[in-house]
């Protein structure tokens, strides 16, 4: 009887792996809303020079 339990737990588990990984990987926006929000927090005067690097380098 547990060898039922433990085959039917591995199962499911092996079911949700290819769930949490497609989800953990949509979350991530897109470039430019990464970068515009990096921005956002400075003052509107020093947001035209502003450069944020990682992208594009």
């Amino acid at each position: 009887m547990q060898g039922y339990v433990l085959n039917g737990l591995l199962a499911s588990l092996l079911l949700l792996v290819p769930v949490v990984v497609e989800s953990a990987q949509s979350d991530t926006p897109p470039v430019e809303q990464q970068i515009e929000e990096a921005v956002n927090p400075l003052p509107e005067s020093m947001r035209e020079g502003a450069a944020v690097w990682g992208y594009d380098d």
